[in-house]
């Protein structure tokens, strides 16, 4: 059993294996059909498409006929075999195989398939199945001994190969003869959806390395021809447009695209033959569309930020921050570069970009802006120029004041691009050399314009600057500069030297021969004028005409008599310079200032207007050529020349008096420093450590009293000069005693005994105060007899005068009431002539005594001259009976008579007042309101001590003192408040004068101090009386400002530039013509200007003042 079942497997096992090698043969077999399939249809259809040139469609259906016919060929030949062979998919039977087997072994025929069946029917039929085995098993040992694989013999597929080999000769014959055929039709047919054209005789070369463009450029096309055959001319069709190239020679040709924004698509085609497309790829090129900048600018410029669009260029302040905004299209990164340095910005949204920077310096600014596909832009170049904030600059010019040595006047202009923060004057006091600090005074400036002129008024005393000393000094700018910080410019460093005392006095000493030597030229030349006039009016007398000559000696008189009026001036003003370098040598008492006034008064009047306007008059006259007129007129300048000389010759004269005068008080007050000098080294001298210093301070004092005794010489001299001399002698015998003092000091000095030198140095230093004394009270006793004898003298004029003034007023009746035919006219012509003879002694008199009294003013003379004039007029008018023009005369001699005495009653008053003051026992100067001021003051202070005693000793308040320490100084301080009071109500008397109250109401405040007295005398201080106290403490102190203002006004009214003189109002007004220019100038320049043209404004103007 086991065995048959064995046998069977065996055998179908062999059947298997005749299976499988049979598909296996079907697949060798198909594979020769796959390969003579492949070979045929390539052949075919690359032969076919090279000779055929056939269109894409066509090559289309070539290309999947041969992919679908080989495709089918090898599923059906080969696929579906190998799946069987491999068991994977429907194979043949057992019994289809035993029958090919069967069919091919002859001997067995159908036993293998009965066997088969044979099996089949054992199992179906167990009954009998041993049986059937045994049947089997017989047939299958006659099986197997036979090869069931052999039937099939792979070998036998060579004949197939006929179908394969001719193809493939053919495709070697081909690729060795005309590979071409292959290469070109296999690239046709694989690229079967490809456009090819018949291949020309020619070949199309691109010589461009690439056809790749930045968009917006030009791309140049160069094309190479290359071939057998060359077409004369070659398109290029781009689009439905067709260009011809541009011929370069016979095979290069040419074409430019312009502009190229987008990709571009062409191709090239000559003679019917066509290129392959060609694509330009074109790169999105990055752009800046536009962008603006905000400007903003440095806040002490006060300019409003602003923004700028598409502004390339810029100029704009140091300083100024500046900020990009840029606008770009295909743009990755924008590219700044300044100078050499390069930025790359990201932008902060898309396509937008922002960039800042402080205009610090003058930059080139690159912007560039770049993409992925495109990094080597060009840049796009802009200028910025930054203007730096300049330096200020300064120019001063200066002016010492002649006629005030202590006054520095400076004019300047200070120019700058934007503004000024701050002007000073910086100074320091070299002292023998020795340098001290700088100190520094602001003035005033325009901080807000480009050129803004100054002028500042230095005042020397005020600096501290004593003499002997310099004064080092400059004017230094500062500019506005908000960026850098202010920035400075200075002037040139000068140097100013202040005179000693010793110069000085050396100087005005000079200065005053020098004023009376020039008086004394122009009295000379006064003198020849009026003799000149004189000798021309009597030449015109028995003359109808002027002639020639004699309007040229005229016209040399006018010269004359104009560089007369020069050399008065000149005398003036040497006086007035003279005069303030005296007043700033020493301080100058109360008379000796109020004569300098006065000599001053008289050199200011001595030439008038109607000297001025004769002048004029005789010049026109002389154009006119009228005789009759140019005779009086000449008249009236020969009397003026008169008037003139007496009235210089009086001047001189009152001069010499006040150098006097100066000089003695000058002396005194030297006296005055040494003694002091030499009491304070006698207190030093014991302590000194040092020999020499002492030695040298004592030689100091020494040189000083030998300047002294000099000047006392000086003194007897200028006294000598004066026609009336003063009550001086030269002290010799004080001065001896001085010196010897002096000796007696320098020999204990040499032998070193200064323990010895402190007594007579006390002595010496009284000795010199008792002799400053003694010429200070010979001056005052001067000064008194002076005034005693000029207001004696003046009572007498006044009445001789008032006596002259009834007589004439009785003559001038007369001769109105009387007839010219009358018997009695000559009498009344003779009295006129007396008269005449006695006022001539009254103008002798008064001449004499106006030498000698400053207070007469030179209208005396003139008024003295218009009598003289107008009585000789009505005496010869009463020899010519015309009685009427007599009258006229005598009533205009009155009026000039009364005009006089008014005068003279005036300086008589002012003569007793001065006197009254001047009395040892008179009540001497009156206090100010600063004085009672202080004096209030103290007395509170007094007032107050005592009521904290009361309080201490336990006095109630409104209770009295009783008697006592307390009670004196109750009656003490009631003293000084009466003594306050009377001096108010003087003063209040003296200012109201006129009724105006420029004060207030003092009265009522006298009221309240005699309140105050009543207190004091009843021993009481109460509240009230404290609070009182404290009221007019108050209003003495407004009254003392509001005097002070006053005093400040009339000062500005009577006498404008008392302390501002000629020379600065000369410079002051040069300044106001500079501002008013500039003023002008500024109104010129549009506000709307940028600011560089603002700046060349200024620069051109700055131009202008230079030339």
């Amino acid at each position: 059993m086991s065995s048959s079942t064995g046998n069977y497997s065996y055998l179908i096992q062999k059947i298997d294996e005749f299976i499988r090698k049979y598909y296996l043969n079907k697949v060798v077999r198909g594979a020769i059909y796959l390969s003579a399939s492949l070979f045929a249809s390539y052949v075919v259809i690359t032969i076919a498409e090279y000779y055929g040139n056939f269109n894409e469609l066509i090559r289309s259906v070539l290309f999947f006929s041969f992919l679908l016919l080989n495709l089918f060929i090898f599923g059906k030949l080969i696929f579906l075999p190998l799946l069987s062979y491999f068991r994977l998919g429907s194979t043949i039977s057992h019994e289809q195989a035993s029958e090919i087997i069967g069919n091919h072994f002859g001997h067995i025929k159908d036993k293998l398939l009965n066997t088969l069946q044979l099996k089949k029917l054992a199992d179906e039929n167990p009954a009998q199945k041993s049986l059937i085995e045994a049947g089997i098993n017989q047939k299958i040992a006659d099986l197997n001994p036979v090869p069931f694989t052999t039937a099939i013999k792979i070998a036998d597929n060579r004949k197939y190969l006929r179908f394969a080999i001719p193809p493939l000769a053919v495709i070697l014959l081909i690729a060795f003869t005309a590979p071409a055929i292959f290469s070109e039709g296999t690239e046709r047919i694989l690229h079967y959806n490809k456009k090819y054209v018949k291949k020309a005789p020619f070949t199309f070369v691109v010589l461009n390395r690439n056809l790749s463009v930045v968009q917006g450029d030009d791309l140049e096309l160069k094309i190479k021809m290359e071939g057998s055959e060359i077409p004369q001319d070659i398109y290029i069709e781009d689009g439905l447009s067709s260009y011809k190239l541009d011929k370069e020679n016979i095979v290069r040709f040419s074409h430019t695209f312009r502009n190229l924004q987008h990709d571009k698509q062409f191709r090239l085609s000559a003679v019917g033959f066509y290129s392959d497309p060609y694509v330009i790829d074109v790169k999105s090129r990055p752009s800046l569309l536009n962008f603006n900048v905000s400007l903003e600018y440095p806040a002490y410029l006060h300019k409003s930020a602003e923004t700028l669009e598409n502004t390339g260029d810029l100029t704009v302040p140091e300083g100024t921050k500046i900020r990009w905004k840029f606008r770009t299209l295909n743009t990755e990164s924008l590219a700044i570069r300044i100078n050499d340095k390069t930025n790359f910005l990201k932008p902060e949204q898309k396509n937008t970009f922002q960039f800042a920077v402080a205009g610090k310096q003058n930059a080139q600014i690159s912007i560039r802006p770049e993409n992925n596909q495109v990094k080597d832009n060009d840049f796009i170049s802009y200028k910025l120029t930054v203007i730096p904030d300049l330096r200020p600059s300064i120019e001063v010019s200066e002016q010492l004041d002649s006629l005030n040595g202590k006054a520095l006047y400076f004019m300047g202009k200070v120019n700058d691009d934007h503004g000024f923060s701050r002007l000073a004057l910086n100074y320091r006091i070299l002292n023998k050399g020795v340098a001290g600090a700088y100190k520094s005074q602001s003035i005033p400036v325009n901080r807000n314009t480009t050129s803004s002129s100054f002028f500042h008024s230095w005042d020397l005393g005020k600096a501290e600057i004593k003499p002997g000393q310099q004064a080092e000094y400059f004017f230094e700018v500062f500019d506005n500069d908000g960026f850098n910080g202010p920035k400075s410019a200075r002037s040139e460093t000068r140097t100013l030297r202040i005179d000693t005392e010793e110069e000085t006095e050396a100087k005005v000493d000079k200065s005053s021969e020098n004023i009376k030597h020039k008086m004394d030229e122009a009295i000379r030349q006064a003198k020849a004028i009026e003799k000149g006039a004189q000798m021309m009016n009597r030449d015109l007398l028995n003359k109808k005409n002027l002639s020639f000559d004699e309007k040229k000696q005229i016209e040399d008189l006018l010269n004359k008599q104009k560089i007369l009026e020069n050399h008065v001036g000149e005398i003036r003003n040497e006086n007035k310079h003279n005069l303030n370098k005296l007043n700033m040598l020493q301080e100058q008492k109360e008379e000796i200032l109020r004569k300098q006034k006065q000599i001053d008064d008289l050199f200011n009047n001595v030439l008038d207007e109607k000297t001025k306007e004769i002048l004029n008059n005789i010049r026109q006259l002389l154009e006119q050529n009228n005789k009759a007129e140019t005779q009086q007129e000449l008249s009236k300048m020969q009397l003026d020349n008169k008037s003139l000389q007496k009235e210089l010759d009086r001047i001189l004269e009152l001069y010499k008096q006040l150098e006097f005068d100066q000089k003695l008080s000058l002396v005194s007050d030297k006296l005055n420093k040494l003694s002091d000098k030499q009491r304070q080294l006698s207190a030093a001298a014991p302590k000194s450590q040092s020999l020499d210093s002492v030695k040298k301070e004592q030689e100091q004092i020494n040189a000083g009293f030998r300047d002294s005794k000099s000047d006392l010489e000086e003194l007897e001299r200028k006294n000598n000069e004066l026609e009336k001399k003063n009550n001086y002698e030269n002290p010799k015998e004080e001065q001896s005693e001085i010196e010897q003092q002096q000796g007696f000091i320098d020999k204990q000095l040499n032998n070193r005994n200064v323990s010895r030198v402190a007594e007579p140095m006390k002595t010496a230093a009284a000795k010199m105060k008792q002799l400053a004394e003694k010429l200070s009270k010979m001056q005052q006793e001067n000064d008194m007899e002076e005034n005693r004898l000029s207001i004696q003298n003046l009572r007498e004029i006044l009445a001789n005068l008032l006596t002259s003034s009834f007589e004439q007023e009785k003559l001038l009746l007369e001769v109105r009431n009387t007839s010219p035919d009358a018997p009695v006219y000559l009498k009344l012509v003779q009295k006129q002539k007396d008269l005449r003879d006695n006022l001539k002694l009254v103008q002798d008199s008064l001449y004499s005594l106006s030498r000698k009294v400053p207070q007469l003013q030179s209208v005396v003379n003139k008024e003295i001259q218009a009598i003289n004039d107008n009585i000789d007029r009505s005496i010869q008018n009463l020899a010519d009976r015309r009685s009427p023009e007599a009258n006229r005369n005598q009533q205009y001699a009155l009026t000039s008579i009364n005009n006089l005495a008014l005068m003279l009653s005036e300086v008589e008053e002012q003569l007793q007042k001065m006197s009254k003051n001047a009395q040892p026992g008179g009540k001497g100067k009156q206090k100010s309101l600063s004085q009672l001021s202080k004096m209030q003051e103290q007395l509170n202070k007094n007032m107050q001590k005592v009521r904290e005693q009361m309080k201490q000793q336990g006095i109630k308040e409104g209770q009295p003192a009783g008697k006592g320490p307390l009670s004196e100084q109750m009656a003490k301080m009631a003293k000084e408040q009466q003594l306050i009071r009377q001096a108010l109500q003087e003063i209040n008397r003296d200012l109201n004068k006129d009724g105006k109250g420029r004060l207030g109401d003092l009265e009522k405040l006298s009221q309240q101090m005699e309140q105050t007295e009543t207190d004091f005398v009843h021993k009481k201080i109460k509240q009230e009386t404290e609070l009182r106290q404290q009221q007019i403490l108050s209003k003495l102190l407004e009254a003392e400002k509001a005097e002070r203002e006053r005093e400040t006004d009339n000062q500005r009214e009577s006498k404008e530039g008392s302390d501002q003189t000629p020379v600065f109002h000369s410079i002051l007004d040069a300044f106001k013509k500079e501002k008013q220019r500039e003023t002008e100038l500024l109104k010129t320049v549009p506000a709307s200007l940028s600011l560089f043209y603002q700046l060349k404004v200024g620069d051109y103007f700055r131009h202008l003042d230079s030339k």
